[in-house]
């Protein structure tokens, strides 16, 4: 197995249950664990998206796009997908019961 492999297995079970604890409380995570398993995901963030061939400052430009980017989508879907919610529901519940009254006038 790579060290790459190796790291990825580590950090996998960073929170997991061991089952050497008798008791059944899960172990604390430690400061340090903590920071190592935030560095490793930063780490992963930039190689996935490339950005860790680019400049500091062109780092920031792109962090800085990107935070906008997600910020602008979660703002627009907090505002706008109960409108469309509601306007859904409305709309099949009006169709339900346009079919129930078209039953009724069709039995009676």
């Amino acid at each position: 197995m790579t060290h790459a492999a190796d790291d990825v297995t580590e950090h996998r079970h960073i929170f997991h249950v061991g089952s050497s604890h008798r008791d059944g409380v899960a172990r604390r995570v430690n400061m340090k664990t903590m920071r190592e398993y935030v560095s490793w995901l930063y780490y992963q963030y930039l190689l996935i998206t490339g950005i860790y061939v680019l400049e500091p400052w062109e780092k920031s430009i792109f962090n800085a796009v990107l935070f906008t980017m997600v910020a602008m989508v979660v703002y627009t879907s907090y505002v706008f997908v109960p409108i469309h919610m509601r306007l859904a529901l409305e709309f099949f519940s009006g169709l339900a019961r346009g079919h129930l009254e078209r039953t009724v006038a069709l039995m009676s």
